[in-house]
């Protein structure tokens, strides 16, 4: 929404990242409030040993679904903004777009934040990740008409998909693992680093809705992957006793 404010009345593009600066000094600004538990040398050391876990193929998976979900986000929402003005639509059209999905993305968040609760976390999962792969595939098949409903919708869906899969990483040990959840955390932020590196050239040679298309594909492996770990999952064995 920023971006399309500036670019819609000729601000430089730099102007973006002071706000993303901005953002980071807020965050960071925050932080002087919050108490964090106490690592390394400084951590309270039990005298209990503890006993490694085999992490799973089920990680494996976790950690492939993440790379997939933030490659497949980012380089679909990259190129919607171009997808569409190839599509004959306005700038402020376009960024009208990204803004939609960012904010039925943030107002998902919350909502799931609630509704994850009464389901099971792996298929609930399954569902979002499957709604979000169609959702996105009529976005880009669909008219212009019907874009910004499918657009609002796949924010909505696929905004419990990231965190869900770090919660379901942590629960496949019975003590949760911090080098689980990182490992699962570098995939994603590969994904990330691999956004233009992945794309860039499938629009240089076949157009943004080539890319579109390929996103499209990874968030259908964010879903095989979902499915595949409902065989495999311990998320359930280890949640068991807690129940009790």
């Amino acid at each position: 929404m920023v971006a399309a404010f500036l670019l819609a009345r000729s601000i430089e593009w730099y102007w973006v990242y002071a706000c993303i600066g901005l953002v980071y000094l807020a965050i960071f600004i925050l932080t002087f409030g919050c108490e964090f538990p106490a690592l390394g040398k400084h951590a309270q050391h039990s005298q209990a040993p503890v006993v490694k876990e085999k992490w799973g193929i089920g990680v494996l998976f976790l950690a492939v679904a993440a790379l997939c979900y933030i490659l497949g986000q980012l380089g679909f929402i990259s190129w919607v903004p171009e997808y569409a003005k190839g599509l004959g639509m306005s700038l402020n059209d376009a960024g009208a777009l990204v803004s939609d999905f960012w904010m039925s993305y943030m107002f998902g968040m919350w909502a799931f934040s609630f509704i994850l609760r009464f389901f099971d976390l792996q298929r609930i999962l399954t569902v979002l990740a499957g709604m979000a792969a169609v959702l996105m595939y009529l976005f880009i098949t669909g008219t212009q008409a019907h874009m910004p409903w499918f657009i609002l919708t796949l924010g909505f869906f696929s905004s419990a998909i990231y965190t869900s899969i770090i919660t379901l990483g942590s629960q496949q040990t019975k003590v949760a693992s911090p080098k689980l959840v990182n490992f699962i955390l570098t995939c994603g932020t590969i994904g990330t680093m691999l956004t233009f590196v992945v794309t860039g050239p499938i629009v240089a040679h076949s157009g943004p809705q080539a890319a579109l298309l390929t996103a499209n594909g990874l968030y259908a492996v964010v879903f095989v992957m979902c499915f595949a770990l409902g065989f495999v999952s311990r998320h359930r064995q280890h949640s068991a006793p807690a129940t009790h």
